[in-house]
């Protein structure tokens, strides 16, 4: 028991320093995502948005190696804010741009609002968006070629930047989040230990 409460205080020392390092990478990315930085640069654009996918609805209108792209942006954003348009829509594109051009800039301000949070355990700009929503929006977002969009559309490029951005940070606060749980669970497995010592009477090791 002796050995067990050991390395389990030492592995609570270490996971503690873990949770120092993840704690100080969450502000960082919420910092960058406030105006003003690059990546808030959507906050200006976002109103451009439409006009853009207008072009993609367009039958006539020439499509470039970003048009996969772009659809794959509606797609990611919609996910995670408007996750039940998205399963009424399935794989109907156009009714997916149609709820984007409409409403770009609800959309932005629920997902910039949830990601700025500080006091929020996690990102959430829905309250019905699941973790395999959010799974897919990364994804969809990772797999975007962001010189194809930037050659394109300086909004979409930013909005592609930004989405990364928010993206990485809910990564970042589940991360924190599973660590903070597992640190709880091994402080409580050393507490039942340090019991099980002094109900043998035997020293705790510290």
């Amino acid at each position: 028991l002796q050995d067990k409460a050991s390395m389990v205080r030492r592995l609570v020392g270490l996971m503690e320093e873990g949770l120092k390092a993840a704690a100080k990478e969450v502000p960082k990315l919420q910092e960058g995502l406030a105006e003003p930085s690059p990546h808030a640069d959507f906050g200006r654009r976002h109103e451009e948005v439409p006009d853009q996918l207008h072009a993609l609805r367009d039958p006539e209108a020439p499509k470039g190696p970003h048009t996969v792209h772009a659809h794959a942006l509606v797609r990611a954003t919609l996910l995670i804010s408007k996750p039940a348009v998205v399963q009424s829509a399935g794989a109907d594109k156009g009714a997916l741009l149609g709820e984007v051009i409409k409403s770009i800039g609800e959309l932005y301000a629920k997902i910039q609002d949830a990601a700025i949070d500080k006091q929020a355990e996690g990102v959430t700009p829905a309250p019905d968006v699941t973790e395999a929503e959010w799974e897919q929006c990364k994804a969809l977002v990772g797999g975007i070629n962001g010189k194809a969009l930037a050659q394109a559309s300086r909004s979409f490029s930013t909005w592609h930047e930004w989405l990364s951005k928010v993206a990485e940070l809910h990564s970042a606060k589940a991360g924190l989040l599973s660590k903070r749980n597992a640190a709880k669970q091994a402080k409580e497995q050393l507490l039942a230990i340090n019991k099980q010592l002094d109900a043998a009477g035997l020293d705790s090791p510290f």
